[in-house]
């Protein structure tokens, strides 16, 4: 069975993202996806990269540099809680769909921009070399889905929102989600 991943970032459960994303979850276990949804807001993701990523003893107390420290974590299996099991998604998934609110542009930007294809390409590389000591690995698909932005009483107001929505995700899904992507 493929595995799917929705990274969702918005803060309110009743919004039209939300109900884009229930779809897509409907719509994706419906072909046959197990379905797997990040839910940033709920889980009270942190952006920053910190020394709490890290459990147990540092490899040089006197000078933390993150990505040194988070290589020699992962290697040692001493990375935190919430970092393994976003990367046991990340693993588990063929498709990763990334859907974020339209007014936190700073995080749209860096999600829906080139930087972001070849960084995920790159880091995808590099996990799978560092799971499987080679560079072949299974096609790998990234979707990133945004919305316009709409007052609430508009996107509450709508009927038939769930099957529009689902036919745009049919659409989508089996025009991008079957390439093979890098």
């Amino acid at each position: 069975m493929k595995t799917a991943l929705i990274v969702f970032a918005h803060q309110t459960p009743a919004s039209f993202n939300a109900t884009a994303r229930d779809v897509a979850v409907q719509e994706l276990s419906d072909q046959g996806y197990r379905v797997l949804v990040s839910d940033l807001y709920a889980m009270k993701f942190r952006a920053e990269a910190t020394r709490d990523d890290i459990k147990g003893e540092l490899k040089n107390p006197e000078l933390f540099q993150y990505g040194d420290e988070t290589m020699f974590a992962w290697m040692e299996n001493q990375l935190s809680e919430d970092i393994t099991a976003e990367q046991q998604k990340v693993t588990e998934a063929e498709l990763i769909i990334f859907q974020v609110r339209e007014d936190k542009p700073h995080l749209q930007l860096w999600l829906l921009s080139v930087s972001l294809w070849l960084f995920c390409a790159s880091l995808w590389s590099l996990f799978a070399y560092l799971l499987n000591h080679t560079f072949a690995f299974s096609s790998f698909g990234i979707l990133s889905v945004s919305f316009m932005r709409s007052p609430g009483w508009f996107s509450n107001s709508l009927e038939g929102v769930p099957e529009m929505l689902r036919t745009c995700w049919s659409f989508c899904l089996h025009s991008v989600v079957h390439l093979d992507w890098v």
